[in-house]
């Protein structure tokens, strides 16, 4: 899950570490509460290359790049804090048991166009 994510950083994702997920239904979300992801959504760290900018015009989902292919995964919105009472489930994922993948580094420093 962690690699599909394109949740590269090895301090917090990496072995012996835990994920927290919270599961909730995205239409409880208010639709004027979802935005376009920002270097500043990344943590303005010039070593996550895993981070790709959204395209301009309407925000639409992005797509988190896989680690270990360096392709498309998993479709990405970010939205504003929710309460917790929309949070319908929270699991506990771990210990991890290896480091990210870095498979993605290649690809993304040839300059390939990323395809689905």
């Amino acid at each position: 899950m962690r690699d599909r994510l394109g949740l590269d950083d090895a301090g917090p994702f990496g072995r012996n570490g835990f994920m927290v997920l919270y599961v909730y239904r995205a239409e409880r979300v208010p639709e004027d509460r979802f935005f376009r992801p920002t270097v500043l959504d990344a943590g303005w760290r010039g070593a996550s290359i895993a981070f790709l900018p959204s395209p301009p015009g309407l925000a639409q989902p992005g797509r988190t790049q896989n680690l270990a292919t360096g392709q498309p995964a998993e479709p990405e919105v970010l939205h504003a804090a929710i309460g917790a009472a929309e949070v319908e489930e929270c699991l506990i994922a771990g210990p991890l048991t290896q480091d990210p993948p870095d498979a993605y580094k290649a690809i993304r420093l040839a300059g390939k166009p990323i395809s689905e």
